[in-house]
């Protein structure tokens, strides 16, 4: 009857404490590979095509295939701060729409894509953006580099 009772103690005694569990150590590093329009159905469809570095990560790393954040727009630097920290915009500061003005903006190979209305509509919201003195830098086929652009000088 003792052996009984002792034997019910040991077991309720590991049914109540819970298993020390190993705590995972830290990595020492993190690579995290954004490749901005990259579909996700890309890493599938074209695998086969794949060596070496993608390859390898795709067989000893961590694959999200479902992952979404809920920022919109999808502006680089904001997806790349949530991909990284976790953080939405409103607790890592890196949010749009960008406010103040700038000393350059930046926008080659980027107009081409949109019709000439479209174009100016941009450059107007851009030129907005930019300090009295700065420098817009555009692409030789956007329209602020013809003389029918009302608001970037050329």
């Amino acid at each position: 009857m003792r052996r009984l009772r002792l034997l019910c103690s040991v077991l309720v005694f590991h049914a109540l404490v819970p298993a020390q569990v190993p705590v995972p150590r830290k990595p020492k590093l993190v690579v995290a590979i954004v490749i901005d329009q990259f579909r996700y159905d890309y890493l599938t469809r074209f695998r086969k095509d794949y060596n070496a570095g993608l390859a390898k990560m795709l067989e000893g790393g961590a694959v999200f295939t479902n992952a979404h954040y809920k920022q919109m727009p999808t502006v680089t630097a904001v997806g790349h701060s949530i991909i990284m920290s976790g953080a939405m915009p409103s607790v890592s500061g890196i949010a749009w729409p960008v406010r103040g003005k700038f000393d350059a903006i930046f926008c080659r190979n980027v107009l081409i894509y949109f019709d000439r209305p479209t174009q100016h509509r941009l450059l107007s919201r851009l030129a907005g953006l930019l300090k009295p003195e700065g420098f817009p830098f555009v692409g030789h086929s956007s329209p602020a580099t013809k003389s029918s652009s009302p608001t970037w000088k050329t």
